[in-house]
């Protein structure tokens, strides 16, 4: 009887909240013998952990809801899997997560994840944050995934510094969809936030005017069922917050139910300091499903 082994590759992958380029999708690394990281951002609303994804349909259900959302080209499920590698909730801004490495053996992809918390008696104000997450091509021949965590206590200069650097990106709060035309919305007033819940029919969090805001960015009508909108990028660059928004339309000869959507509505945290919203928006056809 013949063997053969796989053996053992790494690629170290240092992904904390450096900044809205290192925060935005990134490019599709296409598959090679070692793990790369395709995409880094947070998970709102889910659990801990590390997820195999093996297939178009798992794909389109584990990566709904990342934010931003991923915008680089499909994975080839036939040569590759992808793991979407999720950290702890960050109670507060000083608390991040630290992808150090993705390791392959055999079968098993190995995550090292460094949890850092704050040093006892350092200040950080302000709202837990989602917990940090990132997606990484690993080999197909992975068929399971592990992870191990190292907890590391931050001094309060760099747990300052991380704070600082939470406050450069949007929080994702609520996606809903109302009947609004295009464009974004600075809300810097509990009562604009009340009144815009009551018309949404959504309740929303309560803001200090003296730290917040929220701002509210819906996209274009939607005249089927395959028709998309996702939040691809976005930043808070001084007083401006900045937001990219793809529309995504079906491929050509889709069948598509015909069904009407109303605008898709993406509710953020910003900062008190934004005083404008810019919002780009990108088209974007979807590959055919047809082989």
């Amino acid at each position: 009887m013949s063997r053969w082994w796989l053996p053992a590759i790494a690629i170290a992958l240092v992904a904390g909240p450096a900044g809205p380029a290192a925060r935005a999708a990134l490019p599709f690394m296409p598959p090679s013998k070692q793990p790369a990281r395709m995409w880094a951002g947070t998970a709102p609303g889910r659990p801990e952990g590390v997820l195999l994804i093996r297939s178009r349909v798992e794909w389109d259900r584990v990566t709904a809801g990342l934010d931003p959302a991923y915008a680089g080209e499909m994975p080839d499920f036939g040569r590759e899997r992808v793991l979407l590698v999720i950290g702890r909730e960050r109670e507060n801004p000083c608390r991040s997560s630290v992808l150090k490495e993705v390791s392959v053996r055999g079968g098993e992809a190995r995550v090292s994840i460094e949890e850092r918390v704050p040093a006892a008696g350092c200040d950080c104000p302000g709202n837990p944050l989602p917990p940090l997450a990132w997606l990484v091509s690993v080999p197909r021949s992975v068929v399971r995934a592990s992870r191990s965590i190292t907890d590391v206590v931050e001094p309060c200069e760099g747990a300052r510094e991380t704070a600082r650097r939470a406050e450069t990106r949007p929080v994702l709060l609520l996606e809903a969809s109302w009947d609004e035309p295009p464009g974004a919305r600075l809300l810097v007033t509990p009562e604009q936030v009340a009144a815009t819940a009551r018309r949404l029919g959504k309740e929303l969090p309560a803001i200090d005017p003296a730290r917040e805001r929220l701002v509210l960015v819906t996209g274009r009508p939607r005249s089927n069922g395959c028709r998309r909108t996702r939040v691809v990028e976005t930043a808070v660059e001084g007083t401006t917050a900045r937001f990219v928004v793809e529309e995504r339309y079906p491929a050509r000869g889709e069948a598509c139910a015909m069904l009407f959507q109303l605008p898709a509505v993406f509710v953020y945290r910003v900062p008190a300091s934004v005083e404008k919203v810019v919002v780009e928006v990108r088209e974007a056809q979807d590959a055919s499903s047809r082989k």
